[in-house]
């Protein structure tokens, strides 16, 4: 049997950025069967749709290039596997890039080992809003100002260092 590995390519934000890996991985399992792609099944006593993921976000961080990859059983070009996902997928974890990797090409958990980061700081950390904005109480939370009311995005960039 024949095994296409192609990756996707999509993004993760609003409030699916609040998703756990595992509520991530089941969503996306769900969008690929849905788009009625030819997936691969692991053989054994409790077979598992073939698909693997990027590396893990924290809860609550948005991302705009995050990859997996799915084993097809029958080749789907990679335009036409990309277009059935989009339409089946929620705005908020929408692909964007399909292809297909070559033999001996690294699986999506080890493919980056790397993130980068940017990170917003607000230089008004605490300060309430007028009445009536944000909370009940009129008040913001001081990581709602820095977070941006608990969002970031992966592509995080910051020197962290004693002054950086």
């Amino acid at each position: 049997m024949a095994d296409f590995r192609l990756r996707v390519t999509f993004s993760k934000s609003g409030r699916l950025g609040m998703l756990s890996h595992l509520e991530l991985a089941r969503a996306l399992e769900r969008a690929v069967r849905r788009a009625d792609l030819p997936y691969a099944v692991t053989q054994g006593f409790s077979p598992h749709m073939k698909i693997a993921y990027g590396a893990a976000l924290p809860v609550g961080v948005e991302s705009t290039c995050e990859i997996f990859d799915v084993s097809l059983t029958e080749y789907v070009p990679a335009e036409e596997a990309l277009s059935r996902l989009a339409q089946v997928s929620a705005l908020d974890l929408m692909p964007h890039a399909a292809r297909y990797l070559q033999q001996g090409e690294a699986a999506a958990s080890v493919a980056f080992p790397i993130s980068r980061y940017e990170v917003r700081l607000s230089a008004d950390c605490g300060g309430a809003q007028e009445e009536g904005e944000g909370s009940a109480s009129g008040r913001v939370h001081p990581l709602d100002a820095v977070w941006g009311g608990g969002r970031s995005r992966r592509r995080m960039r910051a020197d962290l260092r004693a002054g950086g």
